[in-house]
């Protein structure tokens, strides 16, 4: 009867705003954290946290495979021009225990501007990124 699918259709839908709100705040924070706010991977990031690299993406100083080896990779990349800036471009998409976006980053060295675009797939596990595979290009 109607009476016992409507609030069943209403707990699926509350369930799935839910999530995507919860990926929204997660992928936010985790632009942030890449925009210098590193304090921020202690509250977003697994202890175990790992990066999926590609061959051609910045070398990390160690592999990255918990939160302060995580800093040190953003460290890294942020050390290589005068500023920084990510956005989000699409996204974040949430599929059960993943999210992805696809996102932007301007380099400023001196006078001169670089862009590149790029796409993360973020694993969460309890509100937490266990694992990103990320892979970027010039725009």
């Amino acid at each position: 009867s109607n009476s016992l699918i409507i609030p069943y259709l209403c707990t699926i839908l509350n369930s799935i705003i839910k999530m995507n709100t919860e990926a929204i705040k997660i992928y936010e924070k985790w632009t942030q954290m890449w925009n210098g706010n590193l304090d921020l991977a202690d509250e977003i990031l697994s202890p175990t946290f790992k990066a999926h690299l590609t061959s051609d993406s910045t070398p990390p100083p160690a592999p990255v495979i918990d939160i302060p080896s995580a800093k040190a990779w953003i460290n890294t990349i942020r050390s290589k021009a005068d500023a920084l800036h990510y956005e989000i471009v699409l996204g974040p998409f949430r599929d059960e225990d993943f999210i992805a976006a696809y996102w932007r980053v301007t380099a400023t060295l001196g006078d001169k501007k670089a862009v590149k675009v790029g796409t993360d797939f973020l694993k969460i596990k309890d509100g937490k990124i266990t694992d990103c595979w990320t892979m970027n290009n010039r725009e």
